[in-house]
């Protein structure tokens, strides 16, 4: 098993290796970013805003789908701009500047860590980010929760000096209250709870108490405000009270109390935690342990774990939840356990060592068997990735537990982080195969040179927003063949993207011409069946051409379009 450089021993290393480290850390975050197509789920409402902002030049108050756009603040959009106008229109371009943000958290988390612990306990806490899957796949996926991660770490880094009561402090803690300020236009006020719930708790429990003056919370809230209140002000001014009734009172307090992003009880988070947090959760307890026994009350220890914990517990809260929330917990939790996971390597804790190991390698087994499960259920070409995951999780498991057997802590840590990074780097050299199960930008292609003006884009029955950016085009979302009828021009066309399930019922109405333009298969991983084996499976998408009967500028569709014409 091949295994990272070490880093314990009895002086420091030389700063090249650190910096070598760091861009081992930095590696998985820009390899194969153009890779899949865009993912429906999340990243066509953040890639589609920055293109039309440069279509209509209306980017101070971005539009999504051409019509005003009320759910997320222009953070995104803005700094996403740049990228498209530099590389052009493309996934690759939308990804860089959250790839961007991404490595700017973890090297954040390399500041904390070595503020904490010193500069290997740095190094560690950014490897650990950079190996932490969850966040790895999320900062690929270009939410905007990546900024407000980067903007939060950042601001406790900057944080540093003012709860140690240093003099640069006073001029720090601004350039961080600042920072939040920031990020609140990137999804909202609710990331001023995040920095000040932390922040707060690791002031009042350290010993020394740090007093609140050295925060400037007074100046702070002046800073932050003049940073965000202005642009939304001006839409306040722009479109009326409308805006903030939607904006705050829909997409936040709603959201939170009605459930409309899934109404799921309070301990969904936890459960969500014991996956996403893998495999370095397993070293929290012994970590929590080593800080209680210590009475660690130092204040950057306390705003690590303060801030490792907070997101989990307000995000709890609320009656809708989303595992994404839980993003600004990873860059904290592998600050928290830096500390502990050094002394391993520095061999101080060789009985611990045993346990962890072996817990981890636990874990691998467990990887190792959902993978060959869950490969029957998936497509081979899928399938037979995954048989290359799941071998290198079981030699991960076999490593571990020779590793956990002697007591190495230096092999447990070592070799967990080289195979996590090796996972992460193959998954993005393999996103490649994903990408024909992603049959959205041909049909968009195909759509683009059959459609006359005047005729419509419309997906039926799903969440496929990236129709939209790939095609650029409106395109409307009809849930039934009411609504689809509706969106159907008078004497003219609509070229439907749906489920094949779903769209089965149009070729049933009898005033409808459906012809099948293409067809493809799109994979959707769904644990119930791709690996329990229970349930549907990724019914294929198709793309109609729909008219009403005796429609005089209804044509036949030429043959072979799209590549799979029928």
């Amino acid at each position: 098993m091949t295994t990272l450089p070490p880093l314990a021993g009895a002086r420091e290393r030389a700063p090249w290796t650190t910096q070598v480290l760091l861009l081992l850390a930095l590696l998985p975050y820009v390899v194969g970013l153009g890779e899949p197509p865009l993912w429906d789920a999340n990243e066509p409402l953040y890639a589609e805003p920055p293109r039309e902002a440069l279509e209509t030049g209306e980017w101070l108050a971005p539009t999504w789908n051409y019509k005003p756009w009320f759910v997320r603040p222009p953070l995104a959009t803005w700094v996403t701009i740049p990228s498209y106008a530099l590389f052009g229109v493309s996934p690759f371009a939308a990804r860089v500047p959250s790839a961007l943000a991404a490595m700017a958290t973890i090297l954040c988390a390399y500041a904390l860590g070595r503020a904490v612990a010193g500069r290997r306990a740095g190094v560690l806490a950014a490897l650990v980010l950079s190996a932490t899957p969850r966040y790895w796949l999320f900062a690929r996926q270009f939410p905007g929760d990546v900024l407000v991660v980067a903007c939060l770490t950042g601001a406790f880094a900057l944080a540093v000096p003012a709860l140690l009561q240093r003099p640069e402090g006073r001029r720090r803690i601004l350039w961080a209250h600042a920072l939040v300020g920031l990020g609140t236009l990137s999804k909202g006020p609710v990331i001023a709870v995040l920095w000040l719930g932390p922040l707060l708790a690791a002031a009042w429990w350290a010993r020394p108490r740090v007093p609140l003056s050295a925060l400037r919370l007074r100046a702070g809230l002046a800073i932050g405000a003049a940073v965000a209140l202005p642009w939304f002000a001006y839409m306040t001014a722009r479109y009326g009270w409308d805006y903030p009734r939607e904006f705050l009172g829909h997409h936040h307090v709603r959201r939170a109390v009605g459930g409309e992003v899934g109404s799921r009880p309070p301990w969904y988070l936890l459960l969500q935690v014991l996956g996403d947090a893998q495999p370095w959760l397993v070293f929290a307890p012994f970590a929590i342990w080593r800080s209680w026994k210590g009475r660690a009350r130092d204040p950057l220890t306390l705003l690590a774990w303060a801030g490792a914990a907070f997101p989990l517990v307000f995000f709890s809260i609320p009656v809708g939840k989303r595992n994404v929330y839980l993003l600004p917990m990873y860059p904290m939790l592998a600050v928290a356990i830096a500390p502990f996971l050094l002394e391993c390597l520095d061999g101080a804790r060789a009985r611990l060592a045993r346990w962890v190991g072996a817990a981890a390698a636990v874990v691998g087994i467990a990887a190792a068997t959902l993978l060959l499960v869950a490969r029957p259920n998936v497509p081979e070409d899928l399938g037979n990735v995954g048989l290359l995951y799941a071998a290198i999780c079981g030699l991960t498991a076999v490593a571990l537990a020779h590793a956990a057997w002697r007591g190495s802590g230096r092999a447990v840590v070592t070799r967990l982080l080289a195979s996590v990074l090796s996972l992460l780097v193959l998954s993005a050299g393999a996103f490649h195969v994903l990408a024909r199960h992603r049959p959205v930008p041909r049909f968009a292609a195909t759509l683009v040179s059959l459609a006359r003006e005047g005729d419509a884009a419309v997906v039926y029955g799903t969440s496929i927003h990236s129709l939209m950016y790939y095609a650029r085009r409106p395109t409307t979302v009809a849930r039934n063949p009411a609504e689809l009828l509706a969106a159907l021009p008078e004497g003219r066309r609509a070229y439907v993207v749906g489920a094949e399930d779903k769209t089965e019922v149009l070729r049933s109405i009898e005033n409808l011409v459906v012809r099948e333009v293409d067809r493809g298969s799109y994979f959707r991983f769904r644990f119930a069946h791709d690996v329990l084996g229970r349930g549907l499976g990724s019914p294929d998408l198709v793309l109609l051409e729909v008219a009403r009967r005796g429609s005089a500028t209804h044509e036949p569709v030429r043959e072979g379009a799209g590549g799979n014409g029928r």
